[in-house]
């Protein structure tokens, strides 16, 4: 449960750059985020919060 309880607050801590990315993943490139490794961060921690 540790691993699901950090996971979250990494996804809380990334809430800004996924409201950016929900607008499209080019306004979130112009806002300067990069997609490319926002999504694997977000899959990484989302498998971790499910496996555990």
């Amino acid at each position: 449960t540790l691993p699901a309880i950090i996971g979250c607050f990494l996804l809380f801590f990334s809430s800004l750059d996924l409201n950016a990315l929900s607008l499209g993943e080019e306004e979130a490139l112009h806002l300067g985020i990069n997609t490319g490794k926002l999504r694997i961060r977000i899959f990484i921690i989302g498998s971790i919060i499910i496996a555990s």
